[in-house]
């Protein structure tokens, strides 16, 4: 449930209620006074109704892109002053045709349904939106019921007040819908939000999010102001004594969240013919739309006609049976909704938490890179990025106090401890820690060629504080005996083949059993294993059994994930022949080294003054506790390096010991192996960058290891660190924008994207150089191909012109003149057997080249 105040997200339900005022009033009066008045036969009555019904429908195709673009708070208030135009017309209405347009335009109400349902979708959980949906669907369907009880009773005052019916059943009109539409439209204006973010614009910046929090009101030990000797350790005995664990939802009123994700946050495209296509013949389309056609259809034809079949078949059987009576029978079958919506809701939700929904597990996500860059060194829980192989277990806090890890297997001294008496049986320590999936930046391989795995972007690492115990302690208070080689974690999640785990060889020292009083559920909630300098599928969540083994996880992922297969073997080979998941010769387990440029950010636009600087920014890391020693930048397609400046944030903790009673002891002041990311820096001149086609960043680590030029691609896409390439054009009016090579998840965009759909082979490693010479500018055929293609291929495409006319252009900043011995000494590559040079051209060019 959101923390918020009700009355932001209630007027949908109103809205959707008073809706049903204007768009189910003709039904009640029509049996007497309507038709009577109007002197409608039973067609015209029928056709008034599908007249209505077909408006609505065309009214809902509309209004979905309208909340996508304007949000469901605006749309709904629209719809509403909309439908109160022809409210306040119906009494206009003299006969069958003028009927017929104002229910078609009164049926614009029944769109108000598609904002209702997006606007309380928006503000509550996936585990109870079903719920609320169909209460918030319920209570708004019933109010037709109510239209029924509250146009015949009114009616029927007026008649006995002395109305005619000519005059009644249109005061009756004025006197509900017409002031009830406008008040509730200008209420939900006022006093409606559009998201939990604030403004619908903005809803990308704000996901639900929850931490738990200690209760003691103990504060991480980020500042050197916490500083306390390490001597004056307390006694553990009586550590943590009360403590108690509650869960929350953050606020993020200051946080810039926005999470890209593979599987649970839909991405806004526009709408293609393709994907017009791809949308309606997808089974999740068309199946709910026939069950919806065959519930609620059935429903709205027995709404409009209810009233009249009733009155007709007993108004002249039953005395006293009239118009007002009926419309009363009618109005019960409305306010069941009530009932019976709210039961289907919950139904759903109750089969979704015990048995889920194919396509919704795992939940993967990662933010956006910029953004993540912005939050500095520690990130912000609801910026962490995500990796689960199936549901997350559902952890209370009367489960996390009671769960339990069994240390079992070739040891002296099995032993099943809780989480408290890790706490105290053992020294408490925290280490920041960067974790990365071992898929980060699989994007760019899924773009050459579809590997075994999801794409993630470059934000797929994230920094924390982590508190726990060391595993070396724990293990030597289990004490391995002879022939204990392995040790095997295991996870409680629930997968498709066992549970989640973990094996490694014991060395123990490095490996931490992990919890942290703001740990949330998706991140391992309340214990987890953590170890440093290896990729994120190492760190085992919800860590339930440890077992001491001589050999290896026999898990299934052990073998079948967390590999980089050889690069000729393809997806369907490494399906097809299973011995290459079984080599251990491809296992992964230290991060290999990894950069890449956040800044500038992906479409980032910026002014080009030649005369001033821009500061380019990003990350780097490297596996093994080893540290990153230089971070080198090109922007003259690697032709030329510079040294960028390397921040090492994780350096601060190593000038300062630190105690407390709950976070334990931070000392890294003995240390000097290196856990996280670090942060690097180049101010280059915009004339540089204005004269350059592309940005280009490589690292290397102390053991010498350097990001490689070209792309090793494998069927599992994992450990992905070539080069990382940002591409820069210059725009029309002189401004420069950077592309980035991909976007994570499905989201469109990035230089290798557009230059797939050009057929571009990422993976073809030879260089190329082309000398295009001729008379003039407008004689270099196809040009803007071909600065494209040097622009994304800045490091193997080398593409010089050269104009040989008397008309330069004043700006031309390529050469001049014919081709020459010192033209092709200065911008070919010398001659090896290795190349290939292709001469096309007059006789006599040939003959000078050769």
């Amino acid at each position: 449930m959101p923390d918020r105040n009700t009355d932001y997200y209630s007027w949908q339900t109103v809205g959707f209620f008073v809706a049903f005022l204007s768009w189910f009033a003709f039904p009640p009066l029509i049996p007497d006074a309507i038709k009577s008045d109007l002197n409608l036969t039973n067609a015209q009555v029928a056709n008034s109704n599908i007249v209505a019904l077909a408006a609505t429908l065309i009214v809902r195709f509309a209004v979905g892109p309208m909340v996508d673009a304007f949000g469901p708070r605006k749309v709904m208030a629209g719809l509403l002053v909309l439908g109160a135009i022809p409210s306040g017309l119906a009494g206009t209405a003299h006969n069958a045709n003028t009927l017929y347009v104002i229910r078609f335009f009164i049926g614009i109400l029944g769109g108000t349904f598609v904002p209702c349902q997006a606007w309380t979708s928006s503000w509550f959980d996936k585990n109870c939106v079903g719920t609320v949906n169909a209460l918030v669907g319920g209570w708004g369907n019933m109010g037709g019921g109510a239209t029924f009880a509250i146009m015949t009773s009114l009616y029927a005052a007026l008649v006995k007040a002395g109305m005619t019916q000519h005059v009644a059943w249109r005061a009756s009109f004025a006197i509900v819908p017409l002031p009830c539409l406008l008040l509730v439209a200008v209420m939900t204006l006022i006093f409606g939000q559009d998201h939990p973010a604030g403004k619908w614009s903005e809803r990308q910046n704000l996901l639900a999010a929850t931490t738990t929090e200690n209760q003691g009101g103990h504060t991480p030990p980020f500042h050197a102001d916490n500083e306390k000797a390490l001597s004056n350790k307390k006694d553990k005995s009586d550590k943590h004594s009360g403590d108690q664990v509650t869960v929350h939802t953050v606020d993020g009123s200051d946080v810039d969240i926005v999470i890209n994700s593979a599987v649970d946050v839909a991405v806004n495209e526009k709408l293609t013919l393709k994907s017009t296509v791809e949308i309606v013949l997808s089974p999740l389309t068309w199946l709910p739309s026939l069950a919806y056609l065959t519930t609620f259809g059935l429903e709205l034809a027995l709404d409009a006609q209810m009233a009249n079949v009733l009155f007709a078949l007993y108004s002249k059987r039953i005395h006293g049976f009239d118009q007002t009576k009926a419309g009363y029978y009618t109005s019960i079958f409305g306010f069941l909704n009530l009932f019976t919506r709210p039961f289907g809701g919950y139904v759903g939700d109750v089969v979704y938490r015990n048995w889920g929904t194919k396509g919704k597990h795992p939940f993967n996500a990662e933010a956006k890179l910029n953004v993540l860059f912005s939050k500095g060194f520690l990130t912000p829980s609801n910026l962490f990025f995500v990796r689960n192989h199936g549901a997350v277990p559902q952890v209370d806090t009367q489960t996390a106090r009671e769960w339990k890890v069994a240390i079992h297997g070739l040891c002296e001294n099995p032993v099943i401890f809780t989480v408290e008496e890790l706490r105290s049986k053992f020294e408490v320590i925290t280490v920041p820690v960067t974790l990365v999936c071992a898929g980060n930046r699989r994007k760019e391989q899924n773009v050459v060629q579809k590997s075994l795995g999801f794409s993630w972007g470059a934000a797929g690492l994230s920094t924390a504080l982590f508190t726990g115990v060391r595993l070396a302690d724990v293990l030597d208070y289990v004490k391995p005996i002879r022939g204990a080689k392995h040790v095997v974690f295991e996870g409680s999640d629930s997968l498709p083949n066992a549970s989640s785990f973990l094996g490694l060889e014991i060395e123990g020292e490095k490996y931490r059993l992990q919890w942290i009083f703001s740990l949330e559920p998706d991140h391992g909630f309340p214990l987890r294993l953590v170890v440093p300098g290896q990729i994120g599928g190492r760190s085992v969540k919800w860590l339930g059994r440890i077992e001491l083994s001589p050999f290896e996880s026999q898990h299934h992922l052990h073998f079948h994930d967390n590999k980089v297969i050889p690069m000729p073997v393809g997806p369907d080979r490494a399906r097809a022949e299973k011995e290459w998941w079984y080599d251990p010769r491809y296992m992964i387990r230290e991060l290999n080294v990894n950069s890449a440029v956040a800044c500038p950010d992906h479409g980032e636009i910026i002014e080009a003054h030649l005369e001033g600087t821009y500061t380019l920014r990003g990350y780097a890391y490297a596996g093994g506790g080893r540290r990153i020693t230089r971070v080198e930048v090109s922007i003259n397609e690697g032709n030329t390096w510079e040294l960028a400046e390397i921040e090492y944030p994780e350096d601060v903790f190593r000038s300062v010991a630190f105690a407390d009673s709950v976070y334990g002891a931070l000392d890294l002041t003995d240390s000097d192996q290196c856990y996280c990311w670090s942060f690097w820096s180049l101010t280059v001149p915009l004339r540089s960058l204005r004269d350059s086609q592309s940005i280009c960043v490589r690292a290397m680590d102390e053991s010498l290891a350097l990001q490689p030029r070209n792309m090793y691609w494998n069927a599992t896409g994992m450990m992905n660190n070539w080069w990382f390439r940002v591409c820069i054009h210059i725009l029309e009016d002189g401004r420069m924008k950077f592309e980035h090579p991909t976007m994570a998840g499905n989201q469109p965009g990035g230089w290798m994207q557009r230059l797939k759909d050009w057929e571009w082979n990422y993976t073809y490693s030879s260089d190329v150089w082309v000398m295009d010479i001729n008379r003039d500018v407008g004689d270099i055929l196809c040009r803007d191909e071909l600065d494209e293609l040097a622009k994304a291929h800045s490091s193997r495409l080398f593409l010089r012109y050269s104009l040989t006319g008397k008309s330069i252009p004043h700006d031309w900043k390529q050469s001049l003149g014919r081709l020459n011995a010192n033209m092709m000494n200065k911008y070919l590559p010398p001659p090896s057997n290795d190349g290939l040079i292709c001469i096309c051209g007059p006789p006599a060019m040939e003959r000078m080249a050769k």
